[in-house]
């Protein structure tokens, strides 16, 4: 409903002189006194010639809710077209929202949605698992805050003859990093001479079934600090072995013995393993092979710290290890 106001709709009289707002008949009052009762019809105020919006004390009681509502003012001269265009969108009918159809479109958007994260997590995991050649290991980086299931060899209490038992603990660290962010570093407490502490190994069971590493290199990085070489004369060392699993009686072969020589303590050095059916060949005879060995079969991979044959030397400290690789050959030294 428009009600047009001009600046005389207040005071306007009839034939007696008496103002037509006052009579209830008023055909006008009585039009705009029942859009008012029947609200939410919706009423617009339309101020023309200047007028001004009429004072509720200037209406009679069924018309005071009328100067409460907003009004759409109509100037003539050059602001006439563009007031007649805000009135003419104010009273256009809007399109009518079927909520039917929002529902339909949001489940539709909801099931798009679902479509796309059920394709982008089969991309991301299902394929790759899927296209991936059975042996999956190829690096343990220590870029994930963990030891990636690395930990110190647990020598049963029924075996106390064990001469492996010098390494204590296995954490992950970023004291000491050959790249990236991390390391896994390895407490030591290794006593030459001692029939359980002149040896200590770390090893990580491989994931999924045993591992094919025939002709393989499997290459650590490893860093010892100062103290770490032991006796000069019969230094400390290290070696990287791999082992069957259970069906095999955890068969092993072991590298070449790396000695901690002068300069090599603070320093990072890569030791290697290529594994084989036949015994490691090296210059002084430090490889070894057990009997009935699988490099078909691989399971476990390690590193071998041990005091110097003939040393009595003590080390109590970390030594720390990063990039293990196998199943690819690094060249950078």
């Amino acid at each position: 409903m428009l009600v047009i106001i001009g600046p005389k709709w207040t005071t306007i009289t009839d034939d007696k002189k008496n103002k037509r707002l006052d009579d209830p008949g008023d055909m006008v009052r009585y039009e705009v006194a029942e859009g008012l009762r029947q609200r939410p019809k919706r009423i617009i105020p339309v101020l023309v010639d200047g007028a001004k919006m009429p004072k509720e004390e200037d209406l009679p009681p069924d018309l005071q809710g009328l100067p409460r509502l907003h009004a759409i003012e109509i100037r003539s001269g050059g602001t006439f077209d563009r007031d007649m265009k805000a009135l003419i969108k104010i009273i256009e009918p809007r399109p009518r929202i079927d909520w039917r159809w929002v529902a339909v479109a949001l489940v539709a958007l909801v099931a798009l949605v679902a479509l796309v994260a059920l394709v982008a997590l089969v991309a991301l995991v299902v394929l790759p698992r899927l296209s991936a050649p059975a042996q999956t290991f190829s690096r343990y980086g220590f870029e994930d805050g963990t030891t990636m299931g690395w930990k110190c060899q647990d020598i049963p209490a029924n075996k106390p003859n064990f001469d492996t038992k010098a390494c204590v603990s296995a954490v992950y660290s970023t004291e000491q990093v050959h790249e990236g962010s991390g390391a896994l570093k390895l407490l030591m407490d290794l006593i030459g001479g001692s029939a359980t502490k002149s040896k200590g190994e770390a090893f990580v069971e491989l994931l999924g079934p045993p591992h094919d590493l025939t002709g393989k290199t499997v290459s650590i990085w490893v860093y010892p600090p100062k103290g770490a070489a032991g006796d000069p004369l019969y230094r400390n060392g290290f070696q990287v072995f791999t082992k069957n699993g259970q069906n095999q009686k955890f068969a092993s072969e072991y590298g070449c013995w790396f000695n901690i020589l002068e300069g090599q303590e603070e320093v990072w050095a890569k030791i290697t393993l290529t594994v084989s059916a036949t015994t490691p060949m090296c210059s002084d005879n430090s490889g070894y092979k057990a009997d009935g060995f699988d490099p078909s079969q691989v399971k476990f991979i390690g590193i071998k710290m041990g005091a110097g044959n003939g040393s009595t030397a003590t080390y109590s400290g970390p030594i720390y290890i990063d990039e293990v690789d196998a199943l690819e050959v690094k060249d950078d030294q």
